[in-house]
């Protein structure tokens, strides 16, 4: 059973070789300035075609009448708006019946202190 291979012991011993081999030549290239403009020039492609996308989806969303977020937002927004009055209005109906109620009690005592 000693003979059997470990395929992360395999891959383990390839990065510490590339590590060892490349990672000194790396660091120098990460220090150096055409390094640096050339990760900028990546994150601005980034995020071109991150806005791209985004304005894609946006016009897709548009064309097929398919709610985007701004109208998920929306009527979240509305739902909101909703149950606050139907807890106001749930509030204010508990109100009125127990004070209806608390007229009806006195009524009833009046009723049996009368006859």
């Amino acid at each position: 059973m000693d003979n059997q291979i470990n395929p992360f012991q395999f891959w383990k011993q390839i990065y510490d070789y590339a590590e060892q081999n490349y990672s000194e030549t790396i660091q120098k290239n990460m220090q150096e300035e055409a390094f640096a403009s050339w990760i900028g020039a990546c994150q601005q492609w980034y995020l071109f075609c991150q806005d791209m996308q985004n304005k894609s989806l946006e016009q897709f969303f548009q064309l097929t009448k398919l709610a985007g977020k701004e109208d998920l937002a929306q009527v979240s927004s509305l739902v909101i708006q909703l149950e606050e009055k139907v807890e106001a209005l749930d509030e204010k109906i508990d109100d009125e019946l127990l004070a209806e109620l608390r007229l009806i009690r006195e009524t009833l005592k009046q009723i049996k202190g009368t006859a």
